[in-house]
């Protein structure tokens, strides 16, 4: 049956969502109808924001912040697949492993912070702690489930063209399992930004995080805003980043 309503972009539709959202937040903080202990308008959290960037307020909280997400997720990115890689490799022990290692990906780590602090202290080795382990789960099990969703046809393949053990794998097994891969490392670093300015609220003196709550205790809203509203424009950059890169790469595999 053919479809007679009027085609609309889903882009079109995204956009429409958000602008439509900040004219009634706007609308309704403008007129009174919601506290500014609440909400404050989105044009003054953003013209705060501004304020903070020209003042050069963010950069040591930016910097602090993304030093601690790329430490983490590249701890995380080297160790998940190659920890992936051998479950793969060897089936029994992952097997074996793959239990906790689901167990830990539904334990809320953040409990174990006053260990942390013993033996870390403040700062940005508890985060890194922390962040490194939430982040590197999913990367281990999608590159596990990479490897073992290989056609056999591929061992074939490799085989009929008398190839190397090393060639095998660099040229045909990793390739193949790239898109899992891919999509391990996109959610860990998902998991890697959301846990830094998380665990930034109660673990450190200095990042995006800590500001947020700084500002909430000392009740400037309109600061606290504009920092929310930092986080949300990295969180949604580095998105569509990683969505970018995920469909590249799907479209080189296809």
């Amino acid at each position: 049956m053919p479809e007679t309503y009027p085609k609309i972009k889903p882009q079109w539709v995204q956009w429409s969502i958000i602008v439509g959202s900040v004219l009634i937040l706007e609308a309704l903080s403008r007129g009174g109808l919601i506290r500014r202990t609440i909400l404050v308008p989105p044009t003054e959290m953003v013209y705060t924001l501004a304020g903070f960037i020209v003042a050069n307020q963010v950069t040591p909280h930016f910097i602090r912040t993304m030093v601690e997400t790329f430490s983490s997720f590249a701890i995380a990115a080297t160790f998940g697949i190659g920890i992936g890689i051998f479950f793969w490799k060897f089936i029994r022990i992952g097997k074996m492993f793959e239990p906790y290692i689901v167990s830990i990906y539904a334990m809320p780590l953040v409990l174990f912070y006053p260990l942390l602090l013993i033996f870390l202290g403040l700062g940005s080795p508890p985060i890194i702690f922390i962040t490194t382990i939430t982040s590197i789960i999913p990367i281990i099990l999608n590159t596990t489930i990479g490897f073992r969703e290989i056609g056999e046809v591929l061992h074939k393949v490799a085989k009929s063209n008398r190839c190397t053990p090393w060639q095998t794998f660099s040229k045909v097994l990793f390739p193949a399992a790239t898109p899992f891969i891919f999509t391990g490392l996109k959610l860990g670093f998902i998991y890697a930004l959301i846990v830094t300015i998380g665990m930034e609220f109660i673990l450190t003196d200095l990042g995006l995080g800590f500001q947020v709550h700084q500002y909430y205790d000392f009740f400037n809203s309109p600061a606290m805003y504009a920092y929310i509203v930092l986080n949300l424009l990295i969180a949604v950059l580095a998105n569509a980043l990683l969505f970018r890169g995920e469909g590249a790469v799907r479209r080189e595999r296809a």
